[in-house]
Protein backbone atom coordinates (compact mmCIF):
# COMPACT_ATOMS: atom_id res chain seq x y z
CA UNK A 1 0.00 0.00 0.00
CA UNK A 2 1.29 3.44 -0.94
CA UNK A 3 1.57 6.16 1.65
CA UNK A 4 0.62 9.79 1.02
CA UNK A 5 4.31 10.59 0.79
CA UNK A 6 4.80 7.90 -1.89
CA UNK A 7 1.85 9.21 -3.88
CA UNK A 8 3.18 12.78 -3.72
CA UNK A 9 6.66 11.69 -4.83
CA UNK A 10 5.24 9.62 -7.68
CA UNK A 11 2.94 12.40 -8.90
CA UNK A 12 5.79 14.93 -8.73
CA UNK A 13 7.98 12.57 -10.79
CA UNK A 14 5.21 12.14 -13.38
CA UNK A 15 4.66 15.89 -13.68
CA UNK A 16 8.41 16.48 -13.96
CA UNK A 17 8.73 13.88 -16.70
CA UNK A 18 5.73 15.19 -18.66
CA UNK A 19 6.86 18.82 -18.53
CA UNK A 20 10.23 17.78 -19.97
CA UNK A 21 8.52 15.99 -22.88
CA UNK A 22 8.35 18.49 -25.73
CA UNK A 23 5.59 16.58 -27.58
CA UNK A 24 3.40 16.56 -24.47
CA UNK A 25 3.91 20.28 -23.86
CA UNK A 26 3.04 21.07 -27.51
CA UNK A 27 -0.20 19.06 -27.20
CA UNK A 28 -1.16 20.88 -24.02
CA UNK A 29 -0.50 24.29 -25.60
CA UNK A 30 -2.50 23.31 -28.69
CA UNK A 31 -5.43 22.11 -26.57
CA UNK A 32 -5.60 25.28 -24.49
CA UNK A 33 -8.43 27.60 -25.47
CA UNK A 34 -7.36 30.64 -27.40
CA UNK A 35 -7.85 33.96 -25.69
CA UNK A 36 -10.70 35.73 -27.41
CA UNK A 37 -9.88 39.24 -28.55
CA UNK A 38 -12.73 41.67 -27.91
CA UNK A 39 -13.11 44.85 -29.95
CA UNK A 40 -14.78 48.10 -29.01
CA UNK A 41 -17.61 49.33 -31.23
CA UNK A 42 -15.22 51.87 -32.74
CA UNK A 43 -12.67 49.16 -33.61
CA UNK A 44 -15.40 46.90 -35.02
CA UNK A 45 -16.72 49.77 -37.16
CA UNK A 46 -13.24 50.44 -38.49
CA UNK A 47 -12.73 46.78 -39.46
CA UNK A 48 -16.17 46.57 -41.11
CA UNK A 49 -15.84 49.93 -42.85
CA UNK A 50 -19.12 51.21 -41.41
CA UNK A 51 -20.12 53.80 -38.85
CA UNK A 52 -20.04 53.17 -35.13
CA UNK A 53 -23.79 53.82 -35.13
CA UNK A 54 -24.32 50.91 -37.56
CA UNK A 55 -22.28 48.59 -35.35
CA UNK A 56 -24.18 49.54 -32.19
CA UNK A 57 -27.54 49.34 -34.00
CA UNK A 58 -26.72 45.78 -35.12
CA UNK A 59 -24.82 44.80 -31.96
CA UNK A 60 -26.85 41.69 -31.16
CA UNK A 61 -26.54 40.27 -34.70
CA UNK A 62 -22.79 40.95 -34.56
CA UNK A 63 -22.38 38.95 -31.36
CA UNK A 64 -22.00 42.02 -29.20
CA UNK A 65 -21.57 41.69 -25.45
CA UNK A 66 -22.80 44.47 -23.17
CA UNK A 67 -20.14 45.57 -20.66
CA UNK A 68 -22.19 46.71 -17.70
CA UNK A 69 -25.86 46.62 -16.79
CA UNK A 70 -26.89 50.23 -17.30
CA UNK A 71 -28.43 51.87 -20.38
CA UNK A 72 -25.19 53.47 -21.52
CA UNK A 73 -23.04 50.34 -21.09
CA UNK A 74 -20.43 49.83 -23.80
CA UNK A 75 -20.57 47.06 -26.38
CA UNK A 76 -17.64 44.79 -27.17
CA UNK A 77 -17.45 42.34 -30.05
CA UNK A 78 -15.49 39.11 -30.53
CA UNK A 79 -13.00 39.74 -33.33
CA UNK A 80 -13.12 36.18 -34.66
CA UNK A 81 -15.99 35.85 -37.14
CA UNK A 82 -17.03 39.52 -36.94
CA UNK A 83 -17.00 40.05 -40.70
CA UNK A 84 -18.94 36.82 -41.33
CA UNK A 85 -21.59 37.80 -38.77
CA UNK A 86 -21.88 41.24 -40.38
CA UNK A 87 -22.36 39.75 -43.84
CA UNK A 88 -24.99 37.28 -42.54
CA UNK A 89 -27.19 39.86 -40.82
Amino acid sequence: MMTDYDIQRLSAAIVDRLTRDERFVKRVVKAMPKEEKLLTSRQAAQILGVSRYTVVKNAEQLGGIRRGDHDRAHWVFPEEGLIDRYLER
